[in-house]
């Protein structure tokens, strides 16, 4: 789901996790999945605990501080993708997109220097990725549960 990011400078790290959480919190509720989200995305991609994080970032998932998202500069086109990648999976963290959530990502992903159709696009492939995870889900349950009585009626 998430990758790790070689060689990313600590404003790099600083914007990331400044848009992700105003992302979760864009509905002014952060929900266990959201947590989960965020703690893996700083594993993940940063090696750190949820607890590194700044002051600024847990005022903002506390909800006590929201503001606009500042435009940010990254060279790097491979930290630009994954960056896309991160911000578009933060809008499904709660399994579900949310207007306010998707109004955040476009606001972030405009402040990256993305065309809105390019945005769109991705949000767009991130919401079939998430509905192809559930279905795989429900699957994967249905066929488990179908073994689980076969070896039940053997006879």
């Amino acid at each position: 789901m998430l990758y790790q990011i070689k060689e990313i400078t600590p404003e790099e790290r600083h914007w990331l996790l400044v848009a992700v959480a105003q992302i979760l919190i864009a509905d002014h509720v952060y929900e266990n999945s959201e947590k989960d989200f965020f703690e893996d995305m700083m594993k993940q991609i940063f090696h750190r605990e949820a607890a590194e994080m700044g002051e600024d970032i847990k005022k903002i998932l506390d909800g006590t501080s929201l503001a606009p998202i500042e435009s940010f500069t990254i060279d790097n086109p491979k930290h630009l993708v994954v960056f896309l990648d991160v911000l578009s999976a933060a809008v499904y963290a709660s399994g579900k997109m949310l207007h306010s959530e998707s109004l955040k990502f476009f606001e972030a992903g405009t402040c990256l220097g993305f065309a809105p159709g390019t945005l769109s696009y991705r949000l767009n492939l991130e919401g079939e990725h998430v509905r192809a995870q559930k279905k795989l889900s429900s699957f994967r349950q249905q066929l488990e549960d179908e073994l689980h009585q076969k070896a039940k009626v053997k006879p």
